[in-house]
């Protein structure tokens, strides 16, 4: 056996010298993650895991659709409050027109109201009737005068004067409305003088908010009624 130059032995049948065996690859050097260098990452641990693994990174999702349906849907803001001088104003208007006098509700809720203003409160219908009332003189240059009155309820001659064509004003809830429909039953004596009204159901209205409500004796109370304004306009 002969020895290389560089003392390894060879050997081979055919005379043709072997080459030398390949020196075996060095051992790769693992590396050694430090708490420092886990902290350091994003979504590190606090302990060190395999020496030779960094800690994975935690994976970021796509942001959920359903978290932006279930964010609360901002609030409406309130509905306006009602404006009781303007329904007033425009009921005095429409009961006045109805018997020739034509002035606008523009020119009642200035009336009544010292000025073209919102309330939320209706006020004592008493005060208000009576500055209704009084002498006015027309376009034509006639003159009229206007006999306000007011009545805790129904008053029993309401179906005398609706025939009239006297419209009736009713308080109803706190809330002004011009009645334009109604039915009941009439109460006479023996000589045929009404002593009562019995009110069966009626149809009223709010000419300003354009609204129209019922009162039903077999659902509601005649105790929702605050008062009962009527207007009479008569040549002076």
């Amino acid at each position: 056996m002969a020895l290389s130059p560089l003392g390894f032995a060879q050997t081979s049948t055919t005379g043709t010298p072997l080459p030398p065996p390949s020196s075996p690859s060095p051992e790769k050097k693992k590396k050694v993650w430090t708490e420092d260098d886990l902290r350091r990452m994003q979504g590190g641990v606090s302990v060190v895991g395999e020496a030779d693994k960094p800690p994975a990174k935690k994976k970021k999702t796509a942001p959920d659709d359903t978290a932006k349906a279930e964010e609360p849907l901002p609030e409406e803001p309130p509905e306006q409050p009602p404006c009781k001088s303007w329904s007033w104003a425009s009921a005095v208007n429409a009961a006045l027109s109805a018997q020739g006098v034509n002035f606008g509700r523009e020119y009642w809720v200035q009336k009544c109201y010292g000025g073209e203003i919102c309330t939320t409160e209706l006020g004592n219908v008493a005060a208000l009737a009576k500055r209704v009332g009084g002498d006015y003189a027309l376009e034509d240059a006639s003159k009229v005068a206007v006999q306000a009155e007011t009545f805790p309820g129904i008053p029993r001659d309401f179906p005398a004067a609706d025939k009239k064509g006297i419209p009736h004003i009713v308080i109803w809830k706190q809330h002004p409305y011009v009645i334009t429909d109604h039915h009941g039953i009439i109460y006479t004596d023996e000589n045929g003088n009404v002593t009562g009204y019995w009110l069966q159901d009626m149809t009223m209205v709010d000419l300003y908010e354009d609204r129209t409500v019922r009162f039903n004796h077999q659902s509601d109370s005649l105790q929702n009624i605050q008062a009962v304004a009527r207007f009479t306009v008569k040549p002076r």
